[in-house]
């Protein structure tokens, strides 16, 4: 993640070093232990699965009814 606006350039290299930190076996053993897979995404496909995740729990807030408090 990175604030809005922030230069392509910046956003891939942050990307890059993540995936690369994530792939280290240091990383994935840590990751192992406690039982998550990880699942690196581009920037772009970072954005779709955000706005399906939006959409998808707004649909489900609105069909139990919850409101805000």
């Amino acid at each position: 993640m990175a604030p809005a606006g922030t230069p392509p350039q910046i956003v891939q290299r942050l990307h890059d070093v993540t995936v690369k930190g994530i792939g280290s076996a240091e990383v994935k053993e840590k990751f192992a232990i406690i039982g998550t897979d990880v699942a690196p995404m581009n920037p772009e496909e970072l954005a779709k699965f955000i706005q399906s995740e939006i959409a998808h729990w707004a649909k489900l807030v609105k069909l139990a009814g919850i409101q805000p408090e």
